[in-house]
């Protein structure tokens, strides 16, 4: 019985998170495909270490939200913690999948979308 409810709860509690999770997952396995495409196309060699730490972003992220999540239900609800962490998130891992483009293709990928954005976002005249 006791199982039951714990299984229970954690379908209920992680079911508003599983598709924030989910795509935080995919975040980071795209972030590290283009890494170790950039650092095979740099002539890099691909180390364990380095993809150990994708396993532990990967860990602390997940962490992350639940935490937010746990604090958006239980403590200040209204704020929208969880959104926060996950833009915070994407932004990042968007930020890094632009870096490792551009480090494999030679091509200054990051400032070609920061010009797009800026332009984008000033007033029209």
């Amino acid at each position: 019985m006791k199982i039951k409810v714990l299984l229970t709860f954690l379908v209920v509690f992680f079911t508003p998170i599983q598709a924030a999770m989910f795509g935080c997952g995919v975040l980071i396995v795209i972030d590290a495909i283009t890494g170790i495409i950039a650092s095979k196309v740099k002539g890099n060699k691909i180390e364990s270490h380095k993809l150990k730490d994708t396993f532990i972003k990967m860990f602390l992220y997940q962490i992350g939200i639940i935490t937010a999540h746990l604090t958006e239900v239980y403590i200040f609800e209204g704020i929208a913690f969880t959104k926060i962490i996950l833009s915070s998130i994407s932004v990042i891992e968007f930020y890094s999948v632009l870096e490792n483009i551009s480090s494999a293709t030679g091509t200054d990928l990051l400032s070609s979308v920061k010009k797009k954005i800026s332009d984008t976002l000033k007033p029209n005249k």
